[in-house]
């Protein structure tokens, strides 16, 4: 047999938001992210560029030598690419737990808001109403009326 759940779930403890990121910290982010970014792109332009470089000096018979001094820095730029890439990821990774923080403490307010207006607002009447509806419940009113049709 289930256990029975009661309707009145116990609140969260009402506790201040943690401290949002700051505009600063977001700009500092977002920032980071750009610059990361840009670098890669910067990477990635000059491998391609060094890519038909290297193209052009096999079409033009270049010694083994020039090839082996441009396929080596291919190959410098392409860890270099990666680096770049790992950073760009880690600035994601950033940038998405700012992220997180901000619409964290969004949620958090706007429930701590919720509450204090809902408790302001919440008065006799609600209670009063609410107990009408138990109460009509209990004698089994509301058991009979929707089925009655009303003409």
């Amino acid at each position: 047999m289930k256990p029975l759940r009661t309707l009145l779930r116990p609140m969260r403890a009402l506790r201040a938001p943690p401290p949002a990121a700051t505009p600063q910290q977001c700009a500092d982010v977002l920032r980071a992210c750009e610059e990361a970014a840009a670098r890669m792109k910067a990477t990635s332009d000059e491998l391609a560029a060094c890519w038909s470089a290297l193209r052009d000096e096999i079409s033009a018979g270049v010694t083994g030598t020039e090839l082996l001094r441009t396929r080596a820095w291919c190959n410098v730029l392409e860890l270099r690419l990666k680096e770049h890439a790992q950073a760009l990821e880690q600035a994601r990774r950033g940038m998405d737990a700012v992220w997180r923080d901000m619409t964290r403490s969004t949620r958090e307010r706007a429930r701590l808001q919720k509450h204090a207006t809902g408790s302001a607002n919440r008065g006799k009447t609600d209670v009063d109403a609410n107990w009408s509806l138990i109460a009509a419940a209990m004698a089994g009113r509301n058991a009979q009326e929707p089925h009655v049709t009303k003409r």
